[in-house]
């Protein structure tokens, strides 16, 4: 089935192609992306959001009736220690920011060995996270050249690594964007935040959502979680084939997105439990306290695909310029 929403028509203000009701529907698509984001596209995992084009969600949520919420160190040491023992070399697309940080910092807190580890990074990975670096990875794990460029990185990966992102661990802990308030009052009601007919447009998500949607970090969340999290899951379709075939999503399983529908940890706060999770392993409390988002690495992965003028006959694929399809289990790009 064509993933018709990499195309990204509701940037569009108008279409003449789309009937009446459709262009209604498109106009609050619009106003909704210029509250959060300017590239998202939106589909809703809970089935309950109007669509203007046959989009369909390859990624229902997992069966309510078999919940089992565990804690979220558990669960994150528990996926490291699974991928370890898969023996393969493990590579981690490293940003310096939070979730990719956290994904390194569980591999080690669950005992990999060095010589399994890998790190993609650039020299925006070192500015973002500097003591990381300096005291984490430099001269102790391998890592790929941050002067090298990224497209050029990934075409030198071996085809064997298991390459590893952290796309998912900040979909489960919801956005940080502060088009819709800031860390100053994310515990505000979301309804303070939004046009009238914004909220009535979202009311069939917030209403089916399983975790209650309150606040303007609920929102966010929900936003991620059931409007987005197919976006961030296929942004690995940027990658050329055998990358493609060998990337993995650290959480990706239920038992995470049971974590993140019920857990009464802090999921909020700007990504405490991960921000502790970090401190507990680097006792850099700087980063802890004062740690805000930026770009992460698979975005900038795509903008320089974007961009790339390399004569590499393996070039990668930017999922702004390809159509993505799901045939017989697989996914398939033209």
């Amino acid at each position: 089935m064509l993933v018709s929403y990499f195309l990204q028509p509701f940037l569009e203000e108008d279409n003449s192609t789309l009937n009446y009701k459709q262009n209604l529907i498109l106009k609050k698509h619009v106003k909704f992306v210029n509250y959060i984001s300017k590239k998202y596209p939106i589909v809703d995992r809970l089935g309950k959001m109007p669509h203007f084009l046959p989009v369909h969600n390859m990624f229902p949520l997992p069966d309510m009736n078999k919940k089992k919420v565990l804690p979220y160190r558990d669960l994150t040491l528990s996926e490291a220690d699974k991928f370890i023992k898969t023996n393969r070399r493990i590579n981690v697309y490293w940003s310096g920011g939070i979730d990719s940080t956290s994904v390194i910092v569980s591999f080690l807190m669950a005992g990999i060995k060095l010589d399994q580890l890998h790190i993609t990074l650039t020299n925006k990975s070192i500015e973002e996270y500097p003591w990381f670096y300096h005291n984490i990875i430099d001269k102790k794990i391998q890592h790929s050249s941050p002067d090298k460029d990224i497209c050029q990185q990934l075409l030198d990966i071996p085809k064997d690594y298991l390459n590893v992102t952290g796309e998912l661990v900040g979909v489960y802990f919801g956005g940080e964007n502060k088009t819709l308030g800031d860390n100053r009052n994310y515990k505000d009601s979301y309804r303070n935040h939004m046009d009238a007919d914004m909220v009535e447009f979202f009311e069939p998500m917030i209403l089916a959502s399983p975790r209650p949607i309150v606040s303007i970090s609920d929102f966010k969340w929900a936003a991620k979680f059931y409007l987005w999290w197919q976006y961030f899951y296929i942004r690995k379709f940027l990658l050329s084939d055998y990358h493609r075939d060998n990337t993995v999503h650290f959480g990706d399983n239920n038992l995470f997105q049971y974590w993140t529908l019920f857990t009464e940890e802090e999921r909020a706060d700007r990504k405490y439990m991960l921000r502790k999770l970090i401190f507990d392993f680097t006792k850099d409390i700087d980063y802890f306290n004062n740690k805000r988002p930026r770009q992460s690495i698979m975005s900038r992965i795509n903008d320089d695909i974007s961009g790339w003028s390399g004569s590499l006959t393996e070039k990668p694929i930017s999922y702004t310029s390809s159509r993505v399809y799901l045939r017989e289990g697989k996914y398939i790009i033209e």
